[in-house]
Order: C-alpha cells, then sequence, then structure tokens
C-alpha cells in the first residue's frame, strides 16, 4: 500500500514538473516572438550557451543540488527582475543599473574567463 501512494505522489510530481516546463516553454515562446531581430540574434546563442554550461558544470560536479540549486535561484531573479513592476514598458534606469552592479559583482566573485587550463 505505502509503494502505491508512493508510486501515486511520485506521478503527481512528475505531472506538476510537466506542466510548469510547459508553462516556462510558453512564456519563452512569446517573449521570443514580441522581441525584435536583433534581440533574438543576442539571447537564442546566450540560451544555447547557457544549456551547455549547465550540462558541463552538471557533469563536472556530479549534479550538485548545491550548484544547480543556486543557479536556479539566480535565474529566478533573473525572471523576477525581467518582470519587475510593469513588465511591457522599460526597466526604470536605477533598475539596470542596480541589475548591472549585481551582475557584475557575480561574474567577479566566479572567476577569470580568460584564464586558461594547463595541461
Amino acid at each position: 500500500m505505502a509503494h502505491e501512494s508512493l508510486e501515486a505522489a511520485n506521478a503527481a510530481q512528475a505531472e506538476e514538473a510537466k506542466e510548469k516546463f510547459q508553462k516556462l516553454i510558453e512564456r519563452r515562446d512569446a517573449a521570443r516572438e514580441s522581441a525584435t531581430d536583433l534581440q533574438r540574434g543576442v539571447a537564442e546563442p546566450q540560451a544555447t550557451r547557457y544549456e551547455t554550461t549547465l550540462y558541463r558544470l552538471m557533469k563536472r560536479t556530479d549534479t550538485n543540488p548545491e550548484i544547480v540549486n543556486a543557479l536556479n535561484e539566480l535565474l529566478a531573479r533573473l525572471a523576477y527582475s525581467a518582470e519587475y513592476g510593469e513588465s511591457d514598458s522599460p526597466m526604470p534606469k536605477s533598475r539596470v543599473e542596480s541589475l548591472t552592479t549585481a551582475i557584475k559583482k557575480a561574474t567577479e566573485l566566479i572567476g577569470d574567463p580568460d584564464h586558461r587550463r594547463t595541461i
């Protein structure tokens, strides 16, 4: 009996994850449709780069949950910033400046991308 309820809970959780993913895809598609050619030209290669980076980080850290959760939190906060205030109007200059500063600080903490590995 406990095994069946666990399977039902897992199935419900999987269905919820599937629904959230579908909503995410719909939001992405709507954003893509309303973007300019320049915005799409910037966003699409970056999306591929982020996805590739995430796969590499998960592989090299044995899918460390702390890294995955921290990246999810970062993306959630960036998503919140993208929707901050009236999502169809320009972001206030002060918000753009604080967001830029935060991203630059995070970048500095991660390290130097020009540092190359030596074999």
